[in-house]
């Protein structure tokens, strides 16, 4: 996998924290006016393995004052990335087992429950789901009033009754 940075402070709307840029992006088409246009290469940036990355997460959480992880790219639940965050979310969870992740894609519940990704986000705290969409976009949090920003609980209670019959898939 690639890392196009590992940096900003600024990803969660209340709280400090460590972003990690993955990159890559599988959506088709891309999003128009996309925040990171040069991330949809799978290839930009530089070229890591799981458990480096786990390291340098690691040290740089604890400079935080509450560990906050944010996950954005690219496209971290893309094929080439979604072990990297499955993997390096269940080690922040290990060692701050109080930590907030956060995770951005452009998938909605159901695409995540529909790939069978319901595992490699089974650490994941909050979501912020949906394409960017240019002509939505706004000053606040998220980027476009189409994209939703929710939590666990809400995650689960979407893909739980994302069949409409309301059968209990998952309690990650």
């Amino acid at each position: 996998m690639y890392i196009a940075y590992i940096g900003g402070m600024k990803d969660h709307p209340k709280y400090l924290s460590l972003s990690v840029y993955f990159s890559g992006c599988d959506a088709n088409p891309k999003c128009k006016g996309c925040h990171n246009p040069e991330l949809h290469n799978p290839y930009y940036g530089y070229k890591m393995e799981i458990p480096q990355l786990v390291d340098i997460v690691l040290n740089k959480l604890k400079l935080l004052p509450k560990p906050v992880l944010a996950f954005l790219g690219g496209e971290p639940l893309a094929p080439y990335n979604r072990e990297a965050v499955k993997e390096v979310a269940r080690a922040v969870k290990t060692i701050y087992p109080e930590s907030l992740i956060l995770l951005f894609s452009w998938r909605m519940p159901e695409d995540i429950y529909t790939e069978k990704l319901l595992d490699h986000v089974k650490y994941i705290d909050e979501f912020v789901l949906g394409r960017f969409d240019i002509t939505k976009k706004t000053d606040d949090f998220p980027a476009s009033s189409n994209q939703i920003y929710i939590t666990k609980d809400e995650f689960l209670r979407r893909v739980n009754n994302a069949d409409g019959i309301g059968n209990e898939r998952t309690n990650l």
